[in-house]
């Protein structure tokens, strides 16, 4: 848990697509995610921000990269992932 709501992984030796890939993968498995509330369901989303490492000479720098990239996932409506490919 990195804050609020946020959370950071890390995936060590994972190239940028990959990594993409493997944000997909779980932002697609939290959509499908319906929580009964009442007579209702409560559906759920994810942002992500995607950074790679090899473009940056701190861990800092890197996880300040991937946050700029998640503040991009959620102004442009939530439910995305961002990286420097799109």
């Amino acid at each position: 848990r990195w804050g609020g709501e946020e959370f950071l992984i890390l995936l060590s030796e994972t190239k940028l697509e990959a990594a993409i890939i493997m944000a997909e993968r779980l932002r697609v498995a939290i959509s499908e995610i319906n929580l009964p509330s009442g007579n209702n369901h409560i559906t759920l989303t994810a942002s992500f921000g995607v950074a790679y490492m090899d473009q940056h000479a701190t861990l800092d720098a890197l996880i300040s990269e991937a946050d700029g990239y998640l503040y991009q996932s959620k102004a442009k409506g939530r439910n995305l992932i961002s990286s420097k490919l799109g």
